[in-house]
C-alpha cells in the first residue's frame, strides 16, 4: 500500500521521538472526560444521564438547568475547535470519499476491520460485548452509518450528523471499558500487559485505518490519489478522533505522522484473544450467512452472493498476502480469482495515466441517512426493523 509514497523495509520509519513517546504514554490512558460520564449514568437513575447527554449534543450544553459538571467538562471539549482544524481540509477529505471506488471504500474498511479483529486489547473490547458474534446485521448498519454520517459533506460541524455520531460512539467505547476494567477474567482486563482497554492509541488507531487507508486501496487499484486527497483524509479522521476523545498530542498533524501511525497500528497488534478468530469468522462468513439467510429461496441470488463474497476473498488476500489470511483462518483461497486483482490493478492504472485526471463533480456519495452503501447493505442483509434501528446505545447497561 505505501510503496508509491514512502520507502518500505522491515524497520519502524523514524520519527519525532516525542510523538513516539506520547503514544506509548498514552496507551496507559482511556478516556478521563467520557469515563467521568458514564459514572455519572451509573450515580443517576436510568435513563436520566443518557436524556441529558442527548439533549446537550442536539441542542448545546446551555441548553440543559444545571448539568452535571461531568458534561460541562465533556462539551467544553468538544465545543472547542483545536487550532490545527482546517475545514478546507476536511472537505477535501469528504471530497476523496466521495470520488473513491466502492472496491477502495469496502477494502480499506475491510482491512481495518480485520485490524481490529487482530489486535488482542482492541477484540478482547469488541468480542466481550457479542454484538459482531449475535447480531452482525445491526452492528454492521451501525458501522455503514457512523462512515456516511461522518463523511458527508458538513456532516463533522458542531450539530451535524458525523459529530453526534462520533461523539455517541465515544460514549459507547466508554461503556465497553467500564465494563472490561470491572471484569474478573484476567485475560479481558490485564492493565501491566496491554494498557487500558479501549486506550488512547486503541481509538487513534482509527484515524490511519479507516482514513489514510481507503486512499491508500485506491492507489494500489490505479485510481489518481494525491497527497492532497491524503492529507484531506487524515485531517477529516484526525477531527474524528478528536472528537472520540484522542488526547491533542497523539492527533496525527502531518502526513509523516500519520504514516508513522498505522506502521505501529500493524507491528503492536499482539498475540490474537480468545476472541480473534471469533471475529475473523464474524467479518468474513457471518455476512455470507446473513445473506444465504435471507436469500435460500432464490437460486440466482444465492449464485450472485456466492460470486460477490468470492470476489470479496479474492481481493483481501491479495491486499493481505497468504501467510496471514491463512493464519486468520476465514479469508478463503478462490482459485478461478486469483488473477483478477492483479489484472485489474495493472489495467486500471494504465486508463487513469491515459485519462484526464480532472476533480470530479461533487456527488453525495455519503448523506446522513447512509447513501447509496447503506441502501446496498440493506438489500444484501434485508434487515428487521428491529435490527435496522442506528441508536448507537446498545451498551448503555453494560455497567449497571
Amino acid at each position: 500500500m505505501l510503496d508509491d509514497f514512502r520507502t518500505v523495509n522491515d524497520d519502524l520509519p523514524s520519527i519525532d521521538e516525542n510523538y513516539s513517546a506520547h503514544l506509548v504514554d498514552a496507551a496507559w490512558e482511556g478516556d478521563p472526560l467520557m469515563d467521568a460520564v458514564v459514572e455519572m449514568f451509573n450515580r443517576l437513575p436510568s435513563g436520566q444521564g443518557r436524556k441529558m447527554f442527548l439533549q446537550a449534543i442536539d441542542h448545546g450544553i446551555d441548553s440543559l438547568d444545571n448539568p452535571p459538571q461531568e458534561l460541562r467538562d465533556l462539551f467544553a471539549q468538544l465545543d472547542h475547535i483545536p487550532e490545527w482544524l482546517d475545514w478546507d481540509k476536511v472537505n477535501d477529505g469528504v471530497m476523496m470519499l466521495d470520488k473513491a471506488s466502492y472496491l477502495g471504500i469496502m477494502l480499506g474498511v475491510t482491512l481495518g476491520s480485520l485490524a481490529t479483529a487482530g489486535s488482542h486489547s482492541i477484540s478482547n473490547a469488541v468480542g466481550m460485548t457479542g454484538r459482531f458474534q449475535k447480531n452482525i446485521v445491526n452492528r454492521s448498519l451501525e458501522s455503514v452509518a457512523f462512515y456516511a454520517q461522518t463523511g458527508c459533506k458538513d456532516g463533522l460541524r458542531r450539530y451535524g450528523p458525523g459529530f453526534k455520531a462520533a461523539v455517541n460512539v465515544r460514549l459507547m467505547h466508554a461503556m465497553v471499558r467500564a465494563k472490561m476494567i470491572k471484569s474478573t477474567e484476567g485475560d479481558l482486563f490485564d492493565y501491566a500487559t496491554y494498557g487500558n482497554p479501549m486506550n488512547q492509541v486503541d481509538t487513534a488507531f482509527g484515524i490511519p485505518f479507516f482514513g489514510l487507508q481507503i486512499g491508500l486501496c485506491e492507489r494500489v487499484f490505479g485510481h489518481p490519489v494525491s497527497e492532497r486527497d491524503l492529507e484531506g483524509l487524515r485531517m477529516q479522521w484526525t477531527y474524528i478522533g478528536y472528537l472520540m476523545g484522542v488526547r491533542n498530542d497523539i492527533v496525527p498533524r502531518s502526513a509523516d505522522q500519520n504514516f508513522y501511525l498505522l506502521d505501529m497500528c500493524w507491528a503492536t497488534l499482539g498475540e490474537p484473544s480468545r476472541f480473534t478468530y471469533d471475529l475473523y469468522e464474524a467479518l468474513f462468513l457471518g455476512f455470507e450467512e446473513a445473506f444465504t439467510r435471507y436469500h435460500r429461496d432464490r437460486v440466482w441470488k444465492r449464485l450472485a452472493g456466492r460470486f460477490a463474497f468470492d470476489l470479496l476473498h479474492a481481493y483481501s488476500r491479495y491486499m493481505l498476502g497468504n501467510t496471514l489470511c491463512d493464519d486468520m483462518r476465514a479469508v478463503r483461497k478462490v482459485y478461478y480469482l486469483r488473477w483478477l486483482p492483479t489484472v485489474h490493478a495493472s489495467l486500471n492504472k494504465l486508463v487513469h495515466a491515459l485519462r484526464f485526471k480532472g476533480q470530479k463533480p461533487y456527488k453525495g456519495k455519503f448523506t446522513p441517512d447512509g447513501g447509496a452503501l447503506m441502501t446496498l447493505v440493506k438489500a444484501l442483509l434485508r434487515p428487521s426493523s428491529e435490527e435496522g434501528a442506528i441508536t448507537y446505545a446498545h451498551h448503555d447497561n453494560l455497567t449497571r
